[in-house]
């Protein structure tokens, strides 16, 4: 494999690492650490987290190539999610594009 593709190999799964590392901390002390006072912003901060963690853990296992040939878009999967199956990868495709229109 070519630098450029190991390299961004990399740093998707570190990233994505972090971020659901990160976001299952942030759900757990939301859930034990929230005072009274902030109870209802907590609503608004523990849905974020969710969603990013959804986004986070769906990307790790999905990682996918897009290649361009003549008019056509091919999405190629090479994640771990190959290595489960194709339904696994098709439910982490569709998880990452629910997590993805959350925001919108």
């Amino acid at each position: 494999m070519e630098a450029p593709g190991a390299v961004n190999i990399v740093s998707r799964a570190l990233m994505n690492s972090f971020g659901t590392l990160f976001n299952v901390i942030l759900i757990f002390m939301v859930f034990n650490k929230t005072t009274k006072p902030l109870r209802t912003y907590s609503i608004l901060v523990l849905t974020t987290a969710v969603c990013d963690l959804i986004a986070c853990a769906s990307s790790l296992l999905h990682n996918e190539r897009i290649m361009l040939i003549g008019v056509s878009n091919f999405l190629i999967s090479y994640g771990t999610c190959c290595k489960l199956g194709s339904l696994t990868c098709g439910i982490t495709l569709v998880l990452l594009s629910l997590s993805a229109n959350m925001y919108v």
